[in-house]
């Protein structure tokens, strides 16, 4: 009797232990991080991120290449010409919610960072030998550099379309 009581609990725990099918097609896909799925909840296309990693969690999810715009952002005069006559326009914001990961590793001089801050953007900084500020540069989800720019003249339409030939040609 004992070994029929004990065969029934390990049956029952090994079938009530076990989510269905159901409850892991809910969950997304199989294979897929939990972590990333949480992360990509968060994301909202055609916002400017500041995490590095995030960054390339989202381009892995999506396939979308990341465009990462290394600034000056408080002191530099080509940068914020860049964000006003670009960035902040309807033009390349439409063109960047479908089409990019946005990311901006940013070197104030007025603007508070925490020293955590400051020496990723630093160490990402070096890693791709950025010199001057506005530099773009567009890299795949195996964080590989597919082309990199500056600023554009021409307004948003002209640096969308600059874009486009930048991903098209790859270095």
């Amino acid at each position: 009797m004992k070994n029929i009581t004990m065969f029934v609990l390990i049956l029952l725990f090994a079938i009530l232990g076990c989510p269905s099918r159901k409850d892991a097609a809910s969950n997304g896909a199989e294979g897929v991080d939990p972590a990333l799925v949480e992360d990509t909840l968060d994301f909202t296309s055609g916002e400017w991120i500041t995490d590095y990693d995030l960054a390339v969690k989202y381009a892995q999810n999506s396939g979308l290449p990341i465009m990462i715009n290394f600034t000056g952002s408080d002191w530099c005069g080509w940068c914020i010409k860049l964000k006003e006559e670009v960035f902040s326009q309807k033009e390349f914001k439409d063109y960047a919610k479908e089409n990019l990961i946005l990311l901006e590793i940013d070197f104030p001089r007025n603007k508070e960072q925490t020293l955590e801050m400051k020496q990723k953007n630093a160490q990402i900084r070096d890693r791709f030998g950025v010199r001057g500020y506005p530099t773009i540069v567009f890299m795949d989800k195996y964080q590989k550099e597919i082309n990199r720019t500056g600023y554009q003249y021409g307004g948003a339409v002209a640096y969308v379309e600059h874009i486009k030939a930048l991903l098209t040609v790859k270095k």
